[in-house]
């Protein structure tokens, strides 16, 4: 098995920075639905910038990981089982928590009124659980898109240059598109071609790690000043953020990239242990903390060292989901990705 297997991938091979990237996407959403739930003052399409990171890391990581040399069944059978159990599980049992405390509390968090079988097969994509239907649309379809980055041409440059050519093409395709989805996935093809430079050594060369940390500064700062200084310059309400997906989805493909080349420089925030944890956990943590979030206002009234409170509670469930529920899962799936690369098909 080549280590670019959906077997042979393991935390090791991992990039430490990209899970801090992914622990502040996690944060940036937690906080907005805070906001939602009466918490903390809401902040104008935090929660937005936060899924786009989620879907560029996403686009990025399935580039950088699973990016076969060739085609085969079995690659694709062992991915799928890998995508399968590491999203579903805690979505099934998650959604149907949701389900039994709406009914029994009379309250509507995470997905409107709705048929239990809907929600648990996705049928309607409600609330909260709305991106978990786009993340799999892309794992449907990244095998078709994978190919434009795998050629079997001896002539490497040509092959990058043919490969960033033809995504940039879609690219623009796609930047005149009004379907949302289509728009959406422009933040997965961004992240896709950042982990392409990567791979690719073109900029690993080009600045020091210490340097590329000031890239990903740069970045945060330029999210910042758009959101929180003047939010209104590109009219950035909630409903139309996806508006200027032509700008965001590069943007924050940089970041990532520069996160990833920053990776040991040891001055990125992003190599912080603490914050690490949170990318670990981020995907127990986005399903389960909303719940937590708007159930405890009842009982904590939101006040401040009651607000110290909800937060512990929501990390100590996100830990309780993650090591009970998606790491068993997850394990069981790579064990079975094994036998399915070891299996002649």
């Amino acid at each position: 098995m080549n280590k670019e297997s959906p077997a042979n991938w393991s935390p090791s091979t991992s990039i430490p920075t990209l899970d801090g990237v992914r622990g502040l996407a996690c944060l940036l959403v937690v906080y907005f639905h805070a906001g939602l739930a009466g918490w903390v003052p809401v902040v104008t399409a935090l929660g937005d910038v936060g899924v786009q990171l989620f879907f560029t890391l996403s686009g990025f990581l399935m580039a950088y990981h699973y990016l076969p040399k060739e085609h085969s069944i079995r690659y694709w059978l062992a991915f799928y089982m890998r995508r399968y159990f590491r999203l579903y599980p805690v979505f099934f049992i998650t959604a149907i928590i949701a389900y039994i405390l709406n009914k029994s509390l009379g309250k509507e968090v995470a997905f409107e009124e709705s048929n239990l079988l809907d929600i648990l097969f996705l049928v309607k994509a409600q609330g909260l659980f709305w991106t978990i239907l786009v993340e799999l649309k892309f794992y449907a379809i990244y095998p078709f898109l994978s190919m434009l980055f795998i050629t079997n041409t001896k002539n490497r440059l040509y092959n990058v240059a043919i490969k960033i050519f033809v995504v940039f093409a879609i690219i623009i395709l796609l930047a005149n598109s009004n379907n949302r989805f289509e728009r959406i996935l422009m933040f997965f093809f961004n992240g896709m071609l950042a982990a392409l430079l990567l791979k690719n050594n073109f900029l690993k060369n080009l600045l020091s790690g210490n340097s590329w940390c000031i890239v990903t500064t740069i970045v945060v700062a330029i999210v910042s000043i758009i959101l929180f200084l003047n939010p209104t310059h590109l009219n950035l309400e909630h409903s139309n953020f996806y508006n200027y997906y032509w700008f965001f989805s590069p943007l924050l493909a940089i970041g990532v990239l520069s996160s990833a080349l920053s990776s040991g420089a040891g001055i990125s925030l992003l190599d912080n242990k603490f914050i690490r944890l949170f990318g670990r956990i981020s995907y127990s943590m986005y399903l389960t903390h909303f719940f937590v979030e708007t159930y405890s206002t009842s009982l904590l009234h939101g006040v401040f060292h009651n607000l110290l409170i909800m937060w512990t509670l929501v990390i100590q469930v996100s830990i309780f989901f993650y090591y009970v529920i998606e790491k068993p899962f997850h394990t069981f799936a790579v064990r079975c990705a094994r036998k399915i690369m070891q299996k002649e098909l």
